[in-house]
């Protein structure tokens, strides 16, 4: 079962295991899910008796982490069996990643893995709305896009411009909800896009992303 976000963060020795899972790349692992099960084939990276971390995360936000896109976070000690070979979660359609790492690793493990059948595909072109500056949104089965823009894409353009995160460039698109000619990200736009979440008034301009 997901921990607490603050109960697993408490510890330094957490702290610094996620903080170096965020940005080291590595090697890929066998995730499927099924049935409310991830089965996770990986091999922990660390040593028996030091302490190993795993994240499961929304890929849309792994660049942006928040604690309503993470939906597996834990840590314990590593004795030589992965405790996380199977995890009960409840996700809903769409792109994750499995990330674990701990106590002296330099080449973290990382899968990417999709959940249903409506899930972002691969490729150029897909016209989205602006707003939508978490890359949340899915490929239905009549090929229409659902995209679900409120107050956490907005939180992303006011942190992205008190530089707390850095956007994409593609992210920054998105967030350019009023088109000024500047491409500036401010309160402007996540008024707009607070607006069109109450339903005070509709973002209707479209831009293409291209989709990895």
């Amino acid at each position: 079962m997901k921990k607490s976000l603050t109960k697993v963060l408490v510890s330094c020795a957490a702290v610094m295991s996620v903080a170096a899972m965020m940005s080291v790349s590595a090697s890929a692992a066998d995730v499927t899910y099924a049935n409310g099960t991830i089965t996770n084939g990986a091999t922990v990276p660390v040593e028996n008796g030091k302490q190993a971390t795993i994240l499961v995360v929304e890929e849309a936000a792994e660049s942006a982490l928040t604690a309503d896109a993470i939906k597996f976070i834990d840590q314990q000690e590593y004795t030589g069996t992965n405790p996380w070979a199977t995890i009960t979660a409840t996700l809903e359609n769409g792109n994750y990643v499995l990330k674990m790492g701990g106590e002296g690793v330099t080449d973290v493990v990382k899968q990417s893995f999709k959940v249903g059948d409506d899930v972002t595909p691969g490729g150029d072109g897909l016209e989205v709305l602006l707003g939508d500056v978490n890359m949340d949104w899915k490929i239905q089965g009549d090929g229409t896009v659902k995209q679900t823009i409120n107050y956490k894409d907005a939180q992303m353009v006011l942190d992205a411009a008190s530089k707390k995160i850095t956007l994409t460039e593609q992210q920054k698109l998105l967030a350019n909800v009023d088109q000024d000619e500047k491409g500036t990200i401010n309160y402007k736009d996540a008024q707009a896009i607070l607006d069109h979440a109450s339903q005070k008034t509709a973002i209707t301009a479209k831009v293409t992303v291209n989709v990895d």
